[in-house]
């Protein structure tokens, strides 16, 4: 057990090393906007202290949807721009319900040029991960300077969950993955043969060991097979994690549309 905490304490320092040589934007935390602040307090029958009724739903989504399209307009930064041409030159890239029919999910697709194994990378826009609070964190706090409290709240790129299929010799092999600090490690494994679904959807398929259970070069070696061959490299790695943040700002200003058209 002690190899383990001190294997995953290695890993994590030398992610924070290793994602430092990206130039990674942060990411503005979505607050209320300022008006907001006006129907902020409200009793039990969701009116305001003072008894000001609120406006329309529509008229609050109307302001929402003019936060973040005219106040903060959704942008694609110049990074990810730059990481999403390069990677175009060896995937292929699936946009998502923004610009497609693929839910909010984006899908990336090779073809193993050594092994003639496909590979599909996929991930959802809202599947990244609260980090952990380190040790210091969860003893005295976050610290901070309270002057600050008035300025809006920024945070980096949290962990993202995703999915990585290879599909060989009539197998699939679907490993569950994290990108973190702009490093991919794989969290568990199922393989498939033709025929399996049904096995799959009625729980009776074998999901895999936990890897956390397996000796540890053999968990290193399945990391480094993301990495080496199925080219889940570091820019792979800090494009999922950027890349989902600025899809789901796009998602969400097509909500707020969507839920308008229902409700005025």
């Amino acid at each position: 057990m002690n190899s383990i905490i001190f294997r995953r304490s290695t890993r994590v320092a030398n992610r924070i090393l290793l994602f430092r040589n990206y130039d990674i934007p942060p990411i503005t935390q979505r607050t209320p906007s300022s008006s907001a602040a006006l129907f902020s307090t409200t009793d039990g029958n969701g009116s305001s202290e003072d008894d000001e009724p609120l406006p329309p739903l529509s008229t609050l989504l109307d302001r929402e949807i003019k936060e973040e399209t005219v106040t903060n307009p959704i942008e694609m930064s110049p990074e990810i721009q730059e990481l999403k041409s390069s990677l175009m030159k060896t995937w292929s890239i699936q946009e998502g319900s923004a610009t497609g029919s693929d839910g909010a999910t984006v899908k990336m697709f090779k073809t193993d040029s050594k092994s003639g194994a496909k590979i599909v990378l996929s991930f959802h826009c809202q599947d990244t991960m609260d980090e952990e609070p380190s040790v210091a964190e969860s003893l005295f706090g976050a610290g901070g300077n309270d002057d600050d409290d008035d300025e809006e709240e920024t945070e980096l790129s949290g962990p993202l969950q995703f999915q990585v299929t290879v599909t060989r010799m009539g197998k699939v092999m679907r490993m569950e993955c994290t990108s973190e600090d702009a490093v991919a490690s794989v969290d568990g494994i199922t393989v498939l043969s033709s025929g399996d679904e049904d096995k799959e959807k009625d729980g009776e398929l074998y999901r895999g060991p936990i890897l956390d259970d397996l000796p540890e070069d053999v968990r290193e070696a399945l990391d480094e097979y993301l990495r080496e061959d199925c080219g889940i490299d570091e820019d792979v790695s800090a494009f999922v994690s950027m890349y989902s943040d600025y899809r789901e700002q796009a998602e969400y200003v097509r909500w707020l549309n969507d839920v308008k058209k229902i409700v005025k």
